[in-house]
Parts: C-alpha cells; structure tokens; sequence
C-alpha cells in the first residue's frame, strides 16, 4: 500500500459488495488465497489488475487490516497506453488525507 504508506502486514482483500456481509461478495479476491488459508476467494497475487478492474467505473471495496478494517473504495476513472518507466497499477486521484496506519499518541489526541 504504497499510495498510503501502509506496510503490508495485514490481511487483505478486494470486495464487490460495498455494505453489508461484504465478506460474502459474489467477486472477492483475498490475500487469504495466496496463504493457503481455506478460501474460496481469488488470489490478490496471480489475479490481473485487469480482470478484477475490467472497465471504466469498475469499482470494489479495498478492506486492509481486517481486524482495524480500513476500507477504501476503488474505482477505474480512465484507461490509457503504458508510459515507459511507469510502475503499475497506480493511484491517480485522491480524496482527503490518508490517515496513519499506526497513529501516535498525538494522533489519538486529536479525536
């Protein structure tokens, strides 16, 4: 999670369901899988960034650390040729500030 400066420590997932038991989405792809954990999940690792993201507007909830449950919403806003030297996938739009992943004591005061 290098857009938000998460270390990937945690589990995580991609789901299609945006509320309710979204653990239970019809289109899942889990770190999970990747562990040999028992899953029916798809594999975060081998699935391509284009079959879980097929078009314009395809959207799925990004749940990391499913004790903490960050959730972020991700979505294709535009396709494009690859650019030399580029890494991909990237995040090319943002809204709001990231919060800490481990917040501070001065983090906590502030709430």
């Amino acid at each position: 999670m290098h857009s938000f400066e998460f270390d990937l420590d945690h589990a995580f997932g991609f789901f299609s369901k945006f509320s309710g038991n979204f653990y239970r989405s019809p289109v899942r792809y889990e770190l999970l899988a990747d562990t040999g954990f028992q899953s029916e999940s798809g594999s975060v690792r081998r699935t391509a960034v284009r079959k879980a993201f097929p078009s314009v507007g395809a959207k799925m909830l990004f749940l990391f650390d499913y004790g903490d449950e960050w959730r972020f919403k991700v979505e294709v806003i535009g396709l494009g040729e690859k650019m030399p030297k580029t890494d991909y996938p990237r995040v090319v739009a943002t809204v709001g500030t990231a919060p800490p992943q481990y917040p501070g004591a001065e983090d906590l005061d502030e709430e």
